[in-house]
């Protein structure tokens, strides 16, 4: 019965601790965005009606406002990391008990989503929060096509990190 309390007082502090991680993480990087003039939610200043999807799958949605892609970028990254502290401070190691192939994995998304949040602040500051269309729609497939680019480029990263995992364990 010890052995029951003490695992679930460890996996209620690492709860604690990536809670109180993310929290810290999100002011971080909300400061960040703050300094570099990139809003990371838009405001509406009220409440409006969108309507999500097309034909019988479509529904209406009230909404507030929305994140913007450096916002859900920032969110992404904060969830990340704070999972991989709280797993830490459950594990007593820094690797977060995570084996190397999952380790590789959580490098290659954390640098491609920290990689494309900059690339989506640096398109923001071009483009701004423009009323044209136009505009929106180019930063629009400019984002689209920046993510595939660096989705590409990670996947490959990754698989040959793991290439190489692999053939220094057959040795």
């Amino acid at each position: 019965m010890q052995t029951l309390n003490k695992k679930t007082l460890k996996t209620a502090l690492a709860w604690v601790v990536g809670i109180a991680s993310w929290v810290v993480i999100v002011k971080f990087f909300n400061i960040l965005s703050q300094s570099i003039d990139v809003p990371t939610y838009i405001d509406f200043g009220e409440t409006i009606t969108v309507t999500r999807g097309s034909g019988r799958q479509s529904y209406d949605e009230d909404i507030d406002g929305e994140f913007t892609t450096v916002g859900t970028a920032f969110n992404f990254l904060s969830l990340m990391f704070a999972a991989r502290i709280g797993m830490a401070a459950h594990s007593w190691k820094l690797s977060g008990g995570v084996s190397k192939k999952g380790n590789i994995d959580f490098i290659a998304w954390a640098a491609g989503i920290t990689i494309f949040g900059i690339m989506a602040a640096m398109l923001f500051k071009i483009f701004g929060s423009s009323e044209s269309d136009f505009l929106n729609i180019l930063r629009n497939i400019l984002e689209l096509v920046i993510g595939a680019t660096i989705f590409y480029f990670g996947k490959n990263w990754r698989d040959r990190k793991i290439l190489q995992i692999e053939e220094l364990n057959l040795r």
